[in-house]
């Protein structure tokens, strides 16, 4: 089997498991989004929206990885990657699978989405972690709004629409050394 070949079918195969992945981490969000909030513990509320924040990303492209038990500086990792075609010689052709963007986030469940601040000691953990992995650092607000109240809160939001997940909860993400909105 040539290069190329073994190349297509392992990209297939990482293809088809992230989105078997993905499905999964979706049925289980639902699940857990339907659980009265007032039964939930602040850890598990708190993974139901990671859990959002994953699946959202997701949906655009991004592969995505929790954190085990939401320890270290970044909720979530998201790698964004690209393939490219390029040719060898004149019969021959390679595929490249290379990172084009990396993402560390960490998610932040907010009553109000413009409160969108770490803590001081969170900051430097995150900003260290990204110079260490080589990944942007971003934080991802998320709220839960109602009806028309969200409609009210993106058109006079002053940095730009935050991004809707369903079921009334909505995310803004940041880059916490520049302080720039990212559009995923």
């Amino acid at each position: 089997m040539s290069s190329i070949l073994k190349l297509c079918a392992q990209v297939c195969y990482t293809s088809f498991r992230h989105k078997f992945i993905s499905a999964f981490t979706y049925k289980i969000s639902v699940f857990t989004s339907k659980i009265d909030a007032k039964t939930q513990s602040n850890y598990e509320i708190g993974r139901n929206v990671e859990f959002r924040i994953c699946t959202f990303l997701d949906n655009l492209g991004w592969i995505t990885t929790l954190s085990p038990g939401s320890r270290g500086p970044a909720d979530i990792t998201a790698t964004k990657r690209e393939l490219t075609l390029v040719a060898k010689n004149f019969d021959e052709n390679d595929l490249i699978n290379k990172i084009k963007q990396k993402l560390c986030i960490q998610v932040k469940f907010r009553s109000d989405i413009e409160y969108h601040s770490l803590s001081t000691t969170e900051w430097h953990y995150l900003a260290d972690h990204s110079v260490k992995y080589n990944c942007t650092p971003i934080v991802a607000t998320v709220s839960k709004f109602l009806g028309k109240q969200f409609e009210q809160m993106s058109l006079n939001y002053e940095h730009g629409r935050p991004w809707n997940l369903g079921d009334g909860y909505v995310a803004y993400f940041h880059n916490i050394l520049n302080g720039e909105e990212f559009r995923p």
